[in-house]
């Protein structure tokens, strides 16, 4: 709070010379957020005239928010049926004779009316539809008026585009084929007075469908050097434009008009972007990107609109969409895994706070505040002190949770203080509320075995032989294009609890696995173990390099090099994994790690010098096991150069390695 001293144990007073306040970089913020966890995509449309937000949930589940009141409208859309396809593509909204329709599209097409909340066509099996060459998992669609038919284009795993009458649910074209990697995203329009679909894919391409003609247009967009997820169609000074976004970092816009587009590049943000929206305001084109953070660029001049929108977090934004709300522009921003919601934000109010955030957003700091999730309650009044001894100030108040920051103050690492609590623990300022016992039921057997396999962007997806292969081998597994799931979790109800089987799956069968169909790997015992594996390409990263890193003995980092494939291992095991067991969730655990993958793949070893810290923490231990025992002089590796700042897969990754304090001391 303003006025307060928060000393650390090495800080005796603050720092004279740093400013009081350092707010955290956000615009006007709508609260609260639309949603809950698990949100996966959002649209605007209108309905019964109305202007509206369609959130598309994980679990398939759709909601509509009005944007006049920004409350729920009406019961949530459910999809029956889809028991099969656990993971959702996309969701597009229309108008089909003059009603007001969703689509969706997983391992199938559902269409339902947004008046009604009734089911208007659907297309499951949608193999049956298109002989000869499966479908597999579809990733996104688009609604374009094809003649008198209203069409969905769509694209996915496998590399093709299809077109399906949104009416029916009836093929009436496809596949139009030449992509090579995985389509991500498909938007529609038109060209020269004739429809078109532009589709991008997990190899950085953008293609042009006449969707009459059924073919491509002119040649690939090329200029993107890894994958397009963000992708929007509109118009600029009239002509038709796409504004794509890449995870190589950069937003490109494309004049559809040239005979031959070249993608302008229109900002690098230094971070992969994976949505993107066009809009406009008082008569200027804007463009809204979406990747650590919100921003917005005047595509007329090209350059950035104010300061990032931001709130805070660790945002991982994955999907966008510009609307209104009480008749104001805003921009709606789905926030990656654990984050609650769809954030909102005022477009009008954001430009309004000019180059530089000098001002906090709240008028007010709270001095009293509860966690909603939790119940915890948080003295506000109080120093604000973490485990470590190192004091933070709460510079900010975003209508959700204070906003707290580190000293010294850096606005580019603030927290929500909840986040910044789980991570560093202000105990002093902090009541939890009353635990209740977890009841027997709800725990998991001592002899729990958990098994999860995943295909990465950018990787085919799974045949339909090899699926019946696997589903044969391992009968109760859960499995689909890219994913397969083995959790034994005996009852401990029972009064007499299974026969411990041993490891279900041995070492020789999981590397056969990741070798021949998967990418990552993780598996939780409840007996202490936790093992976390990827498999590369030697010719992407290989042992040599992994060298000063490797644990050895220890805990920690693991490679091996099998023929042209690198196996690498994140290890860590406790002995008191029987009593552990029952408060983790490990089905939560692989999906943010992922991106280390491809962090690995392009030459960044940040993970692997946390590997090296786990097996130092592991080696301090066993000689000394006083936690706050000075530390051995053991010879480090250097810190990889681009170990700068922990992004949110590091910081789940050292979660998973239960790294200390001593470890956590060693990073950014």
């Amino acid at each position: 709070m303003p006025g307060k001293d928060h000393p650390g144990k090495d800080q005796p007073e603050r720092n004279q010379e740093a400013p009081s306040r350092v707010p955290a970089r956000f615009g006007a913020q709508i609260v609260p957020p639309l949603g809950e966890a698990g949100v996966e995509k959002v649209v605007c449309g209108r309905v019964d005239g109305r202007p509206v937000a369609l959130t598309l949930e994980d679990d398939g589940g759709v909601r509509v928010w009005d944007m006049g009141d920004h409350r729920q409208v009406g019961r949530r859309i459910y999809p029956r049926g889809h028991s099969h396809h656990p993971q959702w593509g996309g969701l597009a909204y229309a108008e089909l004779d003059e009603r007001s329709v969703v689509v969706l599209v997983s391992g199938g097409l559902w269409v339902f009316d947004l008046s009604t909340r009734r089911m208007v066509s659907h297309a499951e099996k949608l193999e049956e539809r298109s002989p000869g060459r499966p479908v597999l998992g579809l990733c996104d669609v688009a609604c374009v008026r094809l003649g008198e038919r209203l069409v969905a284009v769509t694209g996915g795993y496998g590399q093709a585009v299809w077109i399906w009458d949104v009416a029916t649910g009836e093929y009436v074209g496809g596949p139009l084929e030449g992509h090579s990697g995985a389509i991500r995203s498909v938007v529609g329009g038109v060209l020269n007075g004739r429809p078109i679909a532009v589709t991008a894919d997990d190899d950085g391409e953008v293609r042009v469908w006449d969707l009459a003609r059924q073919e491509q247009l002119g040649g690939t967009l090329t200029g993107h050097t890894g994958a397009v997820y963000g992708l929007e169609y509109g118009h600029l000074d009239g002509r038709p434009v796409i504004l794509t976004g890449g995870r190589d970092g950069t937003v490109r816009l494309w004049d559809l008009s040239q005979r031959d587009p070249v993608g302008v590049v229109l900002a690098e943000v230094g971070d992969r972007v994976d949505a993107v929206a066009l809009t406009a305001m008082d008569g200027r084109a804007l463009a809204v990107s979406g990747g650590q953070d919100v921003r917005v660029w005047d595509l007329r001049t090209r350059r950035q609109v104010a300061p990032p929108l931001f709130d805070g977090r660790d945002l991982r934004i994955h999907s966008l969409a510009c609307g209104t709300l009480h008749g104001r522009p805003v921009v709606l921003a789905v926030c990656g895994y654990h984050h609650k919601g769809v954030r909102v934000w005022d477009l009008r109010e954001h430009r309004r706070l000019g180059a530089d955030a000098c001002a906090p957003h709240a008028s007010q700091l709270p001095q009293q505040w509860t966690d909603p999730a939790t119940g915890d309650a948080y003295d506000l009044t109080l120093p604000l002190i973490d485990r470590a001894g190192d004091g933070w100030e709460v510079v900010d108040y975003d209508g959700i949770e204070p906003i707290v920051c580190q000293y010294p103050l850096d606005p580019s690492v603030t927290f929500g203080i909840a986040d910044a609590h789980a991570e560093y623990d202000f105990g002093a300022v902090v009541t939890p509320e009353p635990r209740r016992p977890t009841p027997s039921r709800e725990t998991h057997s001592t002899i729990r075995q958990y098994y999860e396999f995943q295909i990465l962007e950018g990787e085919s997806a799974l045949s339909a032989e090899r699926l019946s292969e696997l589903q044969g081998r391992y009968p109760d597994a859960k499995l689909s294009p890219t994913r397969m799931v083995w959790d034994f979790d005996p009852d401990d109800d029972d009064a007499e609890e299974t026969e411990d089987p041993g490891p279900l799956l041995d070492d020789r069968e999981r590397d056969e696995l990741l070798r021949s169909s998967f990418d990552a790997y993780l598996e939780f015992q409840a007996c202490g173990d936790r093992i976390l594996m990827f498999c590369l390409p030697t010719s992407k990263l290989d042992k040599a390099a992994l060298q000063p890193f490797l644990a050895g003995r220890y805990d920690g980092l693991g490679a091996r090099e099998q023929g042209s494939d690198l196996l690498l291992s994140f290890i860590h095991s406790e002995a008191d994994g029987e009593l552990a067991h029952w408060r983790e969730q490990p089905n939560t655990w692989l999906k943010p790690l992922l991106p280390l993958y491809a962090d690995l793949a392009g030459g960044d070893l940040s993970a692997a010098y946390l590997g090296w810290l786990k097996a130092a923490q592991e080696e301090r231990e066993e000689a000394d096991p006083d936690p706050d025992a000075a530390p051995d002089a053991f010879d480090p590796p250097p810190r990889p150069d681009t170990l700068h700042t922990m992004s949110p897969q590091l910081k789940n990754l050292a979660r998973l390695l239960h790294l200390d304090n001593w470890a956590k001391k060693h990073l950014p």
